[in-house]
């Protein structure tokens, strides 16, 4: 990997981090109204419920622990320059 390249990747996670990090109380509502919906409908749609529950998860985690959001924006980089 040229030097170019991983300083374009090491720019885009430092960005994907800090606006990860700025919109974690709007993560964190969003978790709650996912999880209301899910608690809501698991008996008409359990499916749909369980992966919402999942999803609410998932934002929950990306709200309270700063190693999985860090692992979520190096992802992010990496898909964003994986075509470059």
């Amino acid at each position: 990997m040229t030097k170019r390249k991983r300083l374009d990747r090491e720019g885009l996670e430092f960005y994907l981090l800090n606006l990860l990090l700025a919109y974690r109380p709007l993560l964190q509502v969003g978790g709650v109204v996912i999880l209301i919906y899910a608690i809501a409908t698991i008996t008409l749609y359990p499916l749909g419920s369980m992966i919402a529950l999942a999803v609410a998860a998932f934002l929950f985690l990306l709200r309270f622990s700063y190693t999985l959001t860090l692992y979520v924006a190096r992802f992010g980089a990496w898909l964003g320059t994986i075509r470059r």
